[in-house]
């Protein structure tokens, strides 16, 4: 059964190297920020929500979008940080622009789906959890057998000869104004959101069995 699993793993892992190829090769533009959306506030996101699925092509691409099992973000930025790279895979980087709004890393997300995986420019990676239909102790897991992959020596050796691979499709969102003028004011609110927030890493000597000796919760 191993041997069964580690044989479709690397079948799989091709495929996705050979289309990851295929969209680094053939994206050479910034595409509408419309994963910005889902940074709104719910009621706001709502409303653009029912804007886009009013038109049947950007309905289509919601819909595969909601049927994927999880997102992968190819993001250009990076953090150079532990704590930069919090940041990064939490709201995405935040790049001022002169005399207009800042390009959010945010526009490279999709905040509604419970699984993204983040991979930066230099190579770092790591998850964004949406937590309302996913609770974080399946998803450490999950994190934990990647990394146990990407960790195992013969991981490196698992690249296939030849065969072919159906490549990704663009979706191309069809953007109105209205959808544009929702892009700037996502990207004006989340900008202010993300200036009002702070992060920090803390180390201790000890870990969650002795917080849970104090009788409260390690969380």
């Amino acid at each position: 059964m191993s041997l069964i699993l580690n044989f479709a793993f690397a079948i799989l892992s091709e495929c996705l190297n050979r289309q990851i190829d295929h969209i680094y090769e053939n994206t050479d533009h910034e595409y509408p920020e419309v994963g910005i959306l889902t940074a709104s506030h719910r009621d706001i996101w709502t409303k653009d929500y029912s804007a886009l699925t009013s038109d049947p092509h950007n309905a289509y691409i919601l819909e595969t979008i909601h049927s994927s099992a999880f997102v992968i973000c190819l993001d250009t930025e990076s953090g150079p940080t532990p704590i930069a790279r919090s940041r990064h895979l939490w709201h995405g980087a935040v790049t001022p622009q002169s005399g207009g709004l800042p390009l959010l890393g945010l526009r490279n997300r999709w905040m509604d789906k419970p699984c993204q995986f983040i991979v930066a420019d230099d190579s770092t990676a790591g998850f964004v959890g949406e937590h309302s239909v996913m609770d974080g102790t399946p998803t450490a897991t999950m994190c934990d057998r990647v990394l146990d992959m990407i960790a195992s020596p013969d991981f490196a050796s698992h690249a296939l000869p030849g065969g072919s691979t159906t490549l990704p499709t663009p979706l191309d969102w069809n953007i109105t104004n209205d959808t544009h003028n929702a892009v700037e004011a996502a990207t004006r609110a989340a900008a202010d959101l993300i200036d009002t927030q702070s992060l920090n890493i803390i180390r201790t000597a000890y870990g969650k069995r002795a917080i849970k000796a104090f009788g409260v919760s390690p969380d």
